[in-house]
């Protein structure tokens, strides 16, 4: 992509990333001090609980009970084997580490489990020690959508996932799975282009503006997945039933791919 000619990802966190937009060739001082004033930091997370509690009441995510400071990952391990006291080791060995390192990039996220999809119940989130550090979250708007993407996840861990004409819970999608009609990194991809516009689509619309910095690798991040997946259906890499999920997800972001659209052709 064009676009990725010009800017400088680091490392990569909370559902965003610390990235520096760089002239292709700088040719004045004002520009480098315009740059440096987009990546200045302003949130406090000298007490990270607090901090997220007040993000969290900003952003007032209808699917989240809560965001949890878990740096050790104690209390995302606790919540996991709490709901798996009847299975084996391997399998809650297997289930606790795909929580421990999440999609690349998550440093906050929604544990969950297969079987509990669809039953109703509100998400905690767990955010991890590394997000503390973190250059990407510049200010408080950025934390705020950083939740915003992890309500995303946990509406559909609450209520189903949408495949267009039909929304699947747990029984059917752990059937789904056992069968390879769905593959695990396919869904999660698709479920990951969903939060990252949804994101966006937020970030767009709240009076509550994210950095410059967090939105723009937030659309870098949603087109390149977007690509990827759509790439994928054209050639019939998908299964008819990850196709269904996909195409649902674009029905509902159409707005946002021709935003995105737009926004690589500028780059």
């Amino acid at each position: 992509m064009k676009l990725i000619k010009k800017i400088a990802i680091g490392a990569v966190i909370a559902n965003t990333a610390a990235i520096c937009i760089i002239p292709a060739k700088p040719k004045e001082n004002q520009k480098k001090e315009q740059v440096t004033l987009e990546l200045e930091r302003t949130i406090n997370f000298n007490n990270p609980q607090k901090t997220l509690n007040e993000a969290f009441n900003l952003c007032k995510p209808e699917n989240l009970s809560e965001v949890i400071y878990d740096p050790d990952f104690k209390r995302s391990d606790d919540y996991i084997k709490n709901r798996f006291v009847r299975h084996s080791r391997r399998l809650l060995g297997e289930y606790i580490q795909q929580a421990r390192t999440g999609s690349p990039g998550h440093d906050i996220c929604v544990a969950d489990i297969l079987e509990d999809v669809g039953n109703g119940k509100k998400r905690e989130a767990f955010a991890r020690k590394s997000l503390i550090d973190s250059r990407g979250v510049l200010c408080q708007e950025d934390l705020e959508s950083c939740i915003y993407h992890e309500n995303i996840h946990a509406g559909e861990a609450r209520y189903g996932y949408d495949f267009g004409d039909s929304i699947l819970k747990g029984r059917e999608l752990k059937r789904l799975f056992d069968r390879g009609e769905i593959r695990p990194q396919t869904i999660i991809d698709i479920g990951e282009f969903d939060a990252y516009a949804a994101q966006l689509a937020r970030a767009d619309n709240t009076e509550r503006k994210p950095s410059i910095v967090h939105k723009t690798f937030t659309k870098i991040t949603v087109f390149e997945i977007y690509n990827k997946l759509n790439a994928n259906l054209q050639v019939g890499a998908l299964s008819p039933m990850e196709r269904r999920y996909f195409e649902a997800k674009k029905r509902k972001h159409e707005k946002v791919i021709e935003t995105l659209k737009t926004f690589n052709s500028k780059n």
